[in-house]
């Protein structure tokens, strides 16, 4: 039975289900800071829904960003610039997508702003994952290889 469990570890870490639960644990905190920060600018400052949106994407990105960078992905490049480059690319689409989809949920469609961010975030996940994978943590680009 011992020797099973080193064997189930190997297999989880060779499948690539343990830097996706790790993306997941490290998404789901900036998500967690993002809905937080937003819900609470919104319903307790009565911020405008744009302006908590900036102000919450940021913030859940920076600590997304140092989470998948050192524990999901253990990632080292050669050009840190160009990491972060990359990176702020991304983030830059994945604001512009995440803006839209707001502005058009609450604006256009006249969702409830608490309801168009759980919807905004849930698409936005699913993006920003291939994103940060192919284009951000390029595997062949990492120095760790892992």
């Amino acid at each position: 039975m011992t020797k099973l469990i080193p064997h189930f570890l190997t297999v989880i870490e060779s499948s690539g289900i343990l830097r996706f639960v790790k993306y997941v644990i490290s998404g789901g905190t900036g998500t967690i800071i993002d809905f937080s920060l937003f819900s609470a600018l919104v319903l307790f400052t009565h911020c405008s829904d744009i302006i908590a949106n900036i102000i919450s994407f940021s913030l859940g990105t920076i600590v997304v960003f140092y989470l998948q960078k050192n524990w999901t992905f253990k990632y080292n490049s050669k050009s840190e610039m160009m990491l972060y480059v990359r990176y702020l690319a991304v983030v830059l689409v994945l604001f512009s997508f995440n803006a839209s989809i707001l502005f058009a949920l609450i604006h256009v469609l006249l969702v409830d702003p608490i309801l168009s961010k759980i919807i905004q975030v849930t698409l936005s996940v699913i993006l920003a994952y291939f994103l940060q994978k192919c284009f951000v943590f390029k595997k062949s680009e990492n120095i760790n290889k892992i």
